[in-house]
């Protein structure tokens, strides 16, 4: 995957205009996407799963909720 693809969360922040403690809470709430770590202190997103999030947080939460469910059952 390119470099290109890939977001810092400050970036992701700018992006979505949310800041770093509303993320972490809707992450945390599975509302949305999670960050992966790049080093100890960098998170990032792919700019497609920001994307997606962004043309229908909604849908997106309620695709990620189900993705959760089906994982807790297995």
């Amino acid at each position: 995957m390119a470099h290109d693809d890939i977001m810092l969360s400050k970036e992701v922040e700018k992006d979505v205009r949310l800041s770093a403690p509303t993320i972490w809470r809707m992450q945390k709430a599975g509302l949305f996407p999670p960050y992966f770590k790049l080093s100890p202190k960098k998170n990032a997103a792919h700019r497609s799963v920001i994307a997606d999030w962004k043309s229908d947080p909604q849908a997106w939460a309620k695709r990620n909720a189900a993705a959760r469910l089906e994982g807790s059952n297995g």
